[in-house]
């Protein structure tokens, strides 16, 4: 999961107590971000995830295939404007 560096301050999370690193976005440039783990609560179940914080507050709210999409099976129905999330087998 990686989220906009102000959602660390909406979430109550101190960067510093985080693992600062550099990681790649999408148009290769390097970016600045802090690394850790947050619980979500998601379909029933509250887990852990690994989230990234970048430097920037304009990065988009953007779920990983690490945590959720490992866990989930998640169909996009866009004929019925649905969104359809089912547990994995080996998940």
């Amino acid at each position: 999961m990686m989220l906009p560096k102000y959602m660390a301050t909406v979430l109550g999370i101190d960067l510093k107590s985080l693992k600062k690193s550099q990681a790649r976005g999408i148009n290769k440039t390097k970016v600045t971000i802090w690394e850790g783990t947050i619980p979500v609560a998601f379909c029933g179940l509250t887990f852990d995830v690994h989230v990234s914080f970048t430097n920037n507050n304009k990065t988009p709210l953007l779920l990983g295939k690490q945590d959720i999409f490992d866990r989930f099976n998640i169909l996009f129905d866009n004929d019925h404007q649905e969104i359809i999330i089912s547990s994995r087998k080996s998940g």
